[in-house]
């Protein structure tokens, strides 16, 4: 619950400094006409902005589509996780964006645990390696969200991240449409 709340508090506080400091810096540029302190305002901006950009990955904040009953809409894929050479389980995609992802996974990984992916759709039949880089569960009986960073040992495996990436978000809008179209 703590942690939930502390995500919820960053962006509600970063939206709540912004805005502070635009005020104020058009504020204090009228009344003191120093074209210095705007300059700091400004720097202040740029560096919440990227913290705030940097944060909002699926390492940190995967797009979960939990409020999404039927499972034909879903936005996640079938994957299968090999924690170690005899042991695979499976997990669902959730999130895939800059080179990370979010994993919904019930079984139980450290951070910093090297894991294998290997989804489950046509295209192509390639793993994925991937390193643990976060880990929460939201809910008792919820499974597992954790964030994940893919690390490629060559270009034929980053050329194949970026094919799946394509596939991702065509099936995303692609669910995402027939939803709407099938009512």
């Amino acid at each position: 619950g703590t942690l939930k709340f502390l995500y919820y508090s960053f962006w509600t506080m970063a939206g709540i400094s912004i805005f502070a400091i635009v005020t104020d810096m058009f504020t204090s540029l009228q009344r003191y006409g120093d074209v210095s302190l705007f300059y700091f305002y400004f720097l202040s901006i740029v560096m919440i902005a990227l913290a705030m950009y940097f944060l909002y990955s699926p390492i940190f904040y995967p797009n979960v589509s939990w409020w999404e009953y039927d499972f034909r809409y879903r936005n996640d894929i079938i994957t299968s996780v090999k924690v170690n050479d005899d042991e695979e389980k499976e997990g669902r995609l959730i999130d895939i964006r800059r080179g990370s992802a979010g994993l919904s996974y019930f079984g139980k990984l450290k951070v910093g645990d090297k894991i294998i992916l290997k989804p489950e759709y046509n295209e192509l039949d390639k793993e994925f390696r991937v390193e643990v880089m976060s880990k929460r569960q939201h809910s008792i009986g919820r499974p597992y969200t954790y964030g994940l960073k893919f690390h490629f040992n060559s270009d034929e495996e980053e050329k194949d991240f970026v094919k799946f990436q394509k596939f991702w978000q065509f099936e995303r809008k692609h669910k995402k449409l027939s939803k709407f179209k099938h009512g």
